[in-house]
């Protein structure tokens, strides 16, 4: 049994902006160890880069499905889709340039906060 798959099996158990999140936590503590190597910081933002990817698809079905029947639903997804975006072009400029994980960490905290108020919002 290896780090990366105990990592991968919690990750597989989570929602996906808890996913996001943890993948992005997981990113910044990687990038704090002195022994962090180049090669591990870019696995771990391509790895972050297809969780958004896949919460960009999830959140564009839903929105797709809101639109027309529950506007204000729609609202709160377009908001959070904004906001993906915002962390997906923050990941790719941490791909070419220096990265501020400690922002990106809070940008996919404030994810899925927005997306836990939703839940419970209906």
């Amino acid at each position: 049994m290896t780090v990366p798959n105990v990592l991968g099996f919690i990750l597989s158990n989570l929602s996906p902006p808890e996913r996001l999140h943890a993948t992005a936590i997981v990113c910044e503590q990687q990038q704090q160890r002195v022994s962090s190597s180049p090669q591990a910081r870019d696995d771990c933002l391509g790895a972050l880069k297809r969780e958004l990817s896949d919460s960009i698809s999830l959140n564009l079905r839903l929105y797709r499905v809101a639109t027309g029947q529950r506007p204000v639903r729609a609202a709160r997804i377009l908001q959070r889709l904004q906001l993906l975006q915002e962390l997906y072009l923050g990941t790719l400029r941490c791909l070419s340039h220096s990265c501020d994980f400690n922002q990106l960490k809070s940008s996919a905290k404030t994810i899925l906060n927005l997306w836990q108020i939703a839940a419970r919002n209906g």
